[in-house]
């Protein structure tokens, strides 16, 4: 399992000629209007599994500059810094505050709290009783949504990971967001 498909994205870049572009997530999302509706996650809990997050990050704080990362645990053994930069990435995009842009670039739920466990290393890549057992801990935290930006094997509703996050969706009343690949629609 690996995060982002780097070979990939890599030559996507170089063959279109796009390199690197700044986006702001909740313009993406239409989180703005959700966010006048719904409101901005205030007293909700968001599990990530990914590479980890920068736990020094402004956009993780609250209002009085306090953490909103309520856990964190390492998988990987390998310390807590996100080496990958995805977790941090992910995790801005859901809940970043935009502190550190002077709010210009705020994630969908800019004031939920967040749990996070680091599944992926300085490799990038992990295996499926990693995620099983990450998946279990985020559960055990009281999360709200659990997102897990990966891609890798299996079938829907019959390899352990879909299995566990029915189980997480329908007993413990957990949203599970994953994606659904890491292709897209560019031609390889």
């Amino acid at each position: 399992f690996s995060p982002i498909p780097v070979d990939a994205l890599t030559a996507l870049a170089s063959e279109s000629g796009f390199g690197p572009k700044l986006a702001d997530g909740a313009d993406l999302t239409h989180a703005r209007t959700l966010n006048n509706i719904l409101g901005t996650g205030a007293g909700t809990t968001i599990g990530i599994i990914d590479s980890g997050i920068d736990a020094k990050h402004k956009d993780f704080t609250n209002e009085k500059g306090e953490s909103r990362i309520k856990h964190y645990e390492d998988f990987t053994e390998e310390g807590t810094d996100d080496v990958v930069g995805h977790g941090t990435h992910v995790a801005g995009i859901a809940a970043g505050n935009g502190l550190a842009s002077d709010g210009k670039l705020k994630g969908t739920a800019s004031n939920a709290n967040i749990v996070m466990a680091k599944v992926f290393g300085v490799k990038g890549e992990t295996d499926e009783s990693v995620i099983l057992a990450a998946m279990k801990w985020v559960a055990q935290k009281g999360v709200d949504l659990l997102n897990m930006s990966l891609g890798g094997p299996g079938a829907p509703n019959k390899d352990p990971l879909s299995a566990m996050a029915n189980q997480l969706a329908a007993v413990d009343n957990i949203l599970v967001v994953a994606a659904a690949g890491n292709e897209g629609p560019f031609p390889h």
